[in-house]
């Protein structure tokens, strides 16, 4: 199995390493260690210059950058893994960060995992990777608490989104509303139930209140 770490601070890159050999040692390992993401971004070329691909990449989403090759973060290149190596499985580590760019990277990067690291530690870091090397998602319980809120304010924030919301407060009926902004009654109906889905609540009622407490009415 082919493995590529990345992280810029050597007392981590020992421990996850540590971590990962010993978690996956049933299977013969062939670790690359980086610590920039210019150095991360040569080793995945000599991959590729070999027609070779990494099994697993984990990265620290901070690191110094490559501008030459535009590789500013570890979300770049878990983006260039993915579209050259689609098979390898990348989990990316990060501090702690606001919502919405977590539910960029979410839905932008798809890594299979995706960890905050104060919630990482080692009896979790094992479960992790065997989750991500069986095909399955893992976001640690920050990253999904800070998806949820990015995910919620992106749904309020869309344009259509708020108008819809504007004239709900207003007292307009669907079909006036669908008049008024240029939507069809069914399209309108579709954003109300993917925002009430977003805020957990099952009236329009609810919703505005909802909405009103995040500023978006």
């Amino acid at each position: 199995m082919n493995v590529i770490l990345a992280d810029d601070h050597s007392f981590i890159l020992d421990s996850f390493k540590t971590i990962i050999i010993e978690t996956l040692q049933s299977e013969p390992l062939e670790l690359i260690e980086c610590t920039s993401c210019e150095i991360t971004f040569n080793a995945i070329q000599e991959m590729l210059s070999q027609n070779k691909s990494f099994d697993l990449a984990v990265l620290d989403y901070s690191m110094p950058p490559f501008l030459e090759q535009k590789m500013l973060t570890g979300g770049d290149l878990a983006s260039y893994i993915k579209q050259f190596m689609p098979n390898c499985k990348v989990i990316i580590i990060t501090a702690m960060m606001d919502g919405i760019t977590v539910f960029e990277i979410a839905q932008k990067v798809k890594p299979e995992g995706f960890v905050f690291k104060i919630d990482l530690d080692p009896n979790n870091f094992p479960i992790l990777l065997n989750q991500v090397m069986y095909g399955k998602i893992y976001k640690s319980t920050g990253v999904e608490r800070m998806y949820r809120e990015g995910w919620e304010t992106n749904v309020l924030a869309e344009d259509y989104n708020r108008q819809i919301l504007y004239h709900l407060a207003q007292g307009y009926m669907i079909k006036a509303m669908s008049e008024k902004i240029g939507l069809g009654e069914g399209a309108i109906n579709k954003r109300i139930a993917k925002m009430k889905k977003a805020l957990n609540v099952d009236n329009n009622t609810t919703l505005l209140q909802e909405a009103k407490k995040r500023s978006f009415v």
